[in-house]
């Protein structure tokens, strides 16, 4: 991953596409693993199934910054590195899952993930909660995930429309992730009210890739965070914030086992 660590990160929160607009227009907005979101249909894909890949994890390969929850900084902690990427005036945290880009290096030539711990962005897709003007958000899909297909695999819908219980599963853990965003955004507000980000460059000795240099990415800056008022302190233990904080500083100590 050398050079800049910025621009990776697309909106998290899709804008269902038009059918007339092209692959090439949405995927500028595309949120990471993504290609072609659309609105999940009872009457399109009345006949649509889900079935389990040879591969399981293969589309998130090549995917080495996926986006992180707050939430899983304690459990995710030990195996997956954790930093903040700016992007603009929007500041977002992601796992580091490898050195360089293209490369998932908790994925493996079968297609399995290697940590005990897989990030929940993961387990959502290849499913998303899309923003309507006007509406409430609405379940969508990535139609060009390889599981897709009308033949074999677990059913989307009932024959009288309804959702079976996967989708409906599907539709919930969608709704959490998006409650659990919002409260991340909150956390990572927090942090920049408080000026405890800052800039790095990390340099890691890689067996496999050389010298590595990581820059344009934020972490949390100690310093700053020990001269913080005994109120605020307690402030950022109440609300959980500061379990988060302490996660993400431990996580660090990770990134060189990515090469």
């Amino acid at each position: 991953m050398p050079g800049t660590a910025r621009g990776h990160l697309p909106p998290e929160q899709p804008k269902p596409k038009p059918m007339s607009q092209t692959d090439t227009q949405a995927a500028t907005r595309l949120p990471v693993l993504y290609r072609s979101i659309t609105p999940v249909n009872r009457v399109t894909h009345k006949d649509l199934k889900l079935k389990p890949l040879p591969e399981p994890l293969s589309f998130a390969r090549g995917t080495h910054l996926m986006p992180a929850l707050a939430e899983e900084f304690a459990i995710a902690a030990r195996e997956l590195p954790i930093v903040f990427l700016p992007e603009g005036d929007i500041i977002s945290p992601v796992f580091m899952l490898g050195l360089r880009s293209g490369h998932n290096s908790f994925v493996t030539p079968e297609g399995l993930w290697t940590s005990s711990y897989m990030p929940a962005y993961v387990r959502r897709y290849p499913f998303v909660l899309g923003d309507v003007e006007g509406s409430d958000p609405m379940l969508c899909m990535d139609e060009k995930f390889a599981g897709f297909n009308t033949k074999e695999g677990e059913p989307l819908f009932k024959p009288d429309g309804s959702p079976t219980p996967a989708l409906e599963a599907a539709m919930k853990f969608a709704g959490e992730f998006r409650e659990s965003g919002i409260r991340t955004i909150a956390f990572v507000d927090k942090l920049k009210s408080l000026d405890l980000f800052k800039s790095v460059t990390i340099d890691v000795k890689s067996q496999k890739l050389g010298p590595v240099s990581i820059n344009g990415v934020l972490v949390v800056d100690e310093e700053k965070l020990k001269a913080l008022p005994d109120a605020t302190m307690l402030d950022l233990q109440k609300t959980g914030s500061l379990p988060a904080i302490y996660a993400h500083l431990m996580s660090l100590s990770g990134i060189p086992a990515l090469g």
